[in-house]
């Protein structure tokens, strides 16, 4: 048996493979990018929840920034925090 060579394969098929090998290269190189602003979008995003739920919105941003998704959760699922009411100030009838 002989050793294969490049010349006993069709140029078409060598340039599908060295196009093929390419992709897989980008795909994997702009993974890491693609995840970590789609993670920070998320932590923005629940940053901007908390506060319509009467939360800290800095806290849950940190807290989702490094929990992930999780603490999205926890933060939608989890019951908003009742407000306490503001003290009107008392209006005494001027004499």
């Amino acid at each position: 048996m002989r050793a294969r060579d490049t010349t006993d394969t069709p140029r078409h098929l060598r340039e599908v493979s060295e196009r093929r090998r390419s992709l897989e290269g980008m795909t994997v190189e702009y993974l890491g990018v693609v995840v970590s602003s789609m993670w920070l979008t998320v932590a923005i995003l629940a940053g901007g929840f908390a506060r319509t739920r009467n939360r800290s919105a800095w806290a849950w941003f940190l807290l989702t920034l490094l929990c992930g998704p999780i603490a999205a959760f926890l933060l939608v699922v989890w019951p908003p925090v009742a407000r306490a009411p503001r003290a009107q100030p008392s209006h005494s009838p001027a004499e």
